[in-house]
């Protein structure tokens, strides 16, 4: 069966965090909106930083929003879009766009690049790292931890360097690195 030609597609952005400090996601996002503009798709943009470079595009209609599922849900219902594309998005359009399709039934709604399946995978790491051990590729160990005792044990446990981090984080710098005992007791 063939699937029907693009005309319209739904961007969930990335952009950067503050002035002048754009991401790959928001260049990303850019380049991904001239392409559509190429193949002659008209893009619709959902970003909820008014720093990013890609809400200055003309290839594109934008919404400087909250990217919420409500929010995404209303510009789904009014632009009507063949098809999302969450994957300038990062974090935040992987979750929103997990949570949109488990409230609601998009069948005309097409995701681009992946499946639902691997839209829920990238939201659970969990499910991930299964699916990932089913295909035989290379896990690193990991667990959620409460405590700096606990990190202490993990540590212990699978040796260093260990890599910390919040389970949503905002921002890479969010990130520590410990090489030894030392370094993981910040």
């Amino acid at each position: 069966m063939a699937k029907k030609a693009l005309k319209k597609v739904l961007l969930i952005g990335g952009g950067a965090n503050d002035f002048g400090l754009e991401s790959e996601l928001d260049v990303a996002t850019h380049q991904v909106m001239h392409t559509f503009a190429d193949l002659g798709i008209a893009t619709i943009l959902i970003d909820d930083n008014p720093y990013s470079l890609s809400l200055e595009d003309s290839h594109a209609t934008t919404y400087i929003q909250p990217i919420t599922v409500e929010n995404v849900r209303n510009i789904i219902e009014f632009e009507q879009p063949d098809a999302v594309y969450p994957a300038v998005g990062g974090t935040t359009a992987f979750q929103v766009l997990g949570d949109l399709f488990a409230q609601f039934d998009y069948p005309n709604l097409e995701i681009l690049g992946m499946s639902l399946d691997t839209v829920n995978m990238v939201n659970n790491p969990a499910l991930l790292a299964k699916r990932l051990r089913q295909i035989g590729e290379p896990v690193i160990s990991s667990q959620v931890v409460n405590s700096v005792e606990a990190a202490f044990d993990i540590a212990r446990e699978i040796g260093f360097p260990v890599n910390i981090k919040p389970m949503a984080p905002k921002f890479e710098a969010s990130r520590h690195t410990a090489e030894d005992s030392e370094t993981l007791d910040l």
